[in-house]
C-alpha cells in the first residue's frame, strides 16, 4: 500500500466532503447503508478518519477505523469521539469472527498493488463480519484515467493493464502525488467472489449540478455492494 508522508497525509486531512469530488460517492455510500442504528461497523482503509465519521453520522453504535499507514492513524486519533476507535494494522483486524454488522472499504482498493494482496483483505474482511454483513467499497472506476475532477485526477497512460502502477494528483492548497495501482472491474469482483462473498449491485453514482469537472460526464469512482 502507499505510504503517506506526514505532510501529506496531513494535506489529505485537511481536504474535506463537501464540494470535493469525495462528496459524489460518500453520498452514494450513504444512499446504500440508510441508517445503522445500533449497528457496529468496520472501515478499513480510514485514513484520516473521514469515512468513519460518515458511517457515525448514519447512527452506528460503533465505529471501527483500521489503516496500515501510521501516520493517517495518528491523524484519525485526534477526533473527539469515544463511539469511534482507530487502530493500526499491519495484517489482521483485532477482532473476533462475526463481530461487524457491516463494513465499508473507501478508496482503499487502488492501492493495493497485488491480487492475492487484494484476496487476503477481503478475506480478512470476511472473517470479521456477520453472516448476511454488507461491505461497501468505492474505489476508482477504470474508466476515468485521464479525466480532470475538482479534487484529483489520474494521469493518463497508454495501454493500461491490470496491476499498473498509475499516477494522482490529489489538488489543493498543496498539490502532491501519489502512485495507485490500476484494477478492472473483473478485478475486483474475482477477489470478492473468491474470498466468499456475493456481490449484490455495482454503480457509477455522477455528479450533479455546475460546481463539478468531469464528475458529470465520467463517475470518478466505482461502488461495490457485496454480502457475506
Amino acid at each position: 500500500m502507499y505510504i503517506y508522508s506526514k505532510q501529506n497525509a496531513k494535506i489529505y486531512s485537511q481536504l474535506g466532503v463537501i464540494g470535493t469530488t469525495y462528496e459524489v460517492y460518500f453520498n452514494e455510500v450513504k444512499k446504500i447503508f440508510g441508517y445503522l442504528t445500533g449497528k457496529k461497523v468496520l472501515d478499513f482503509g480510514t485514513g484520516a478518519g473521514r469515512s468513519a465519521q460518515l458511517i457515525k453520522t448514519l447512527g452506528a453504535k460503533e465505529v471501527v477505523g483500521v489503516d496500515q499507514n501510521e501516520e493517517m492513524i495518528k491523524l484519525a486519533k485526534k477526533i473527539k469521539d469515544s463511539s469511534i476507535k482507530f487502530n493500526l494494522i499491519s495484517k489482521n483486524i483485532p477482532y473476533a469472527d462475526n463481530y461487524f454488522d457491516h463494513a465499508s472499504c473507501i478508496a482503499v482498493l487502488i492501492e493495493i498493488g497485488g491480487k492475492k494482496e487484494m484476496l487476503d483483505t477481503f478475506l480478512e474482511i470476511y472473517r470479521v463480519l456477520k453472516p448476511g454483513g454488507k461491505l461497501v467499497i468505492t474505489t476508482t472506476n477504470p474508466k476515468s484515467i485521464g479525466y480532470d475532477y475538482v479534487s484529483y485526477r489520474y494521469i493518463n497512460k497508454p495501454n493500461l493493464k491490470s496491476g499498473d502502477k498509475i499516477t494522482c494528483v490529489v489538488k489543493g492548497k498543496k498539490s502532491f502525488k501519489i502512485d495507485d495501482y490500476f484494477w478492472e472491474e473483473k478485478d475486483y469482483k474475482e477477489a470478492l467472489i473468491n474470498a466468499g462473498f456475493s456481490i449484490e449491485k455495482l454503480s457509477y453514482p455522477l455528479g450533479k449540478g455546475q460546481e463539478w469537472l468531469d464528475e458529470i460526464k465520467i463517475a470518478p469512482e466505482l461502488i461495490i455492494t457485496a454480502v457475506k
